[in-house]
């Protein structure tokens, strides 16, 4: 690998700089078609580039590598920031995300956000999160270009193209569908033909912010499973996009249904001696079901189907999401089950003791619910009297049960605790 001399001119718009070459055994044989990678904070691309024509995307400088030996140097004109041109300047500004827009004056530009000055008072907001009306979008640099010498094949990093996965599971009475979204943004000033990109996924801790409807169009493509190859994961999607610009559009990656194995309302309580009265339990609905295919870890929505309405939940955290894997996700409060675990008595406050627990369970719903319930004693257990009780490790038991509908359960059972 060689470096190409170049030269930096500060304080001027043109800067020259000088690029890393690739030998000519690894340079890829020149084609036509524009390779995406589109990533959550940006897209890799990769395509042939013609001296006399400009890139298909507005590229981030410092990422731009030419694949061709005889492209070492390379030259970009742009203005410092795109919003610059409009300091000082009436606008009007709308969210992408929210209802919200200003009219007001520019006054200042300062990285990656913008102060805007309206009726008396002033507001900074993101940059990125707003497009100017008229425009449509936010400004971009359409006087930016990069100019090669010499045709050749390279590959950079844009900012114009990105998305964000939109993972979402639909609970039915005895299925489960997991569906793998992808919202692609095209925020540059062309609208562009994708044939078959790929998107690269990195698991994230939200689910995707809602975009405004007016924004979003939606497309399908044929289910496509992620691939893991390298510590990577990617969706190698196999159709054509067309992307207008300022955009968003929703694609539906995969939408697959699986039967649910299990569901389980899960307590526990740490069971202290000292304490009086009666602990509450709260029980929390686990619902088990196994992956034919391979998938993605990430925050999921949910949903639930009742009568052909969709009740939304609490989002759920998945952790690991490949082929024939077991998946146990808490997907919300059990407000059917209601319990309490009440001392009786005990032979001592200290170690060793004999205690006496009454565990008391209500089933309020009009169907069978399934219960499992963790007591954590306060030293090791040597011994339980009752038989529904399963010593589950040193110090806690674990006691499972069916209840019938409006059921309640009471049981009282012995434990020998030691330090």
């Amino acid at each position: 690998m060689s470096h190409g001399n170049g030269t930096l001119l500060r304080g001027k718009k043109k800067t020259l700089i000088a690029i890393f070459s690739i030998g000519t055994s690894i340079i890829a044989h020149a084609s036509n078609q524009t390779n995406v990678v589109i990533g959550q904070n940006g897209s890799q691309i990769t395509e042939y580039a013609h001296s006399a024509q400009a890139l298909s995307f507005t590229p981030n400088l410092h990422s731009f590598i030419p694949l061709s030996a005889n492209n070492t140097v390379v030259s970009h004109e742009t203005s410092t920031n795109p919003w610059s041109r409009y300091l000082n300047k009436r606008i009007h500004i709308t969210s992408k995300y929210r209802d919200l827009s200003f009219k007001g004056t520019l006054i200042s530009v300062n990285g990656h956000s913008i102060t805007i000055q309206y009726s008396g008072t002033s507001v900074t907001l993101p940059a990125n999160d707003f497009y100017i009306m008229g425009n449509k979008a936010a400004p971009d640099a359409t006087s930016s270009a990069i100019h090669i010498p010499n045709d050749g094949l390279v590959t950079y990093h844009t900012d114009e193209l990105s998305w964000k996965p939109a993972l979402t599971l639909v609970f039915d009475e005895n299925d489960v569908s997991v569906i793998q979204q992808a919202l692609i943004s095209n925020t540059g000033s062309k609208p562009q033909s994708l044939k078959a990109p790929y998107l690269n996924y990195r698991p994230q801790g939200a689910p995707v912010m809602e975009m405004k409807s007016a924004r979003v169009s939606a497309m399908a493509d044929t289910s496509v499973a992620p691939t893991y190859q390298e510590n990577q994961i990617t969706y190698r999607l196999t159709e054509q996009y067309y992307l207008p610009a300022y955009t968003d559009t929703m694609i539906t990656l995969k939408n697959e249904t699986y039967p649910i194995d299990s569901k389980v309302n899960v307590g526990s309580v740490y069971a202290y001696p000292n304490q009086s009265g009666p602990r509450p339990i709260t029980f929390n609905q686990t619902t088990t079901f196994t992956l034919k295919d391979e998938s993605v870890s990430g925050t999921y929505k949910t949903l639930w189907r009742q009568n052909e309405r969709y009740v939304a939940g609490q989002p759920v955290m998945i952790r690991s999401a490949r082929s024939n894997q077991k998946v146990d996700v808490v997907t919300s409060k059990s407000y059917d089950l209601i319990g309490t675990l009440k001392l009786i008595n005990t032979t001592s406050r200290k170690l060793p003791a004999s205690q006496t627990w009454e565990l008391e369970v209500k089933n309020y719903s009009d169907i069978r619910q399934r219960m499992e319930f963790t007591h954590q004693a306060n030293g090791i257990i040597r011994s339980v009297s009752s038989s529904h009780l399963k010593i589950n490790s040193n110090n806690t038991i674990l006691f499972n049960r069916e209840l019938a509908p409006n059921e309640k359960y009471i049981v009282r059972y012995q434990i020998s605790v030691t330090e």
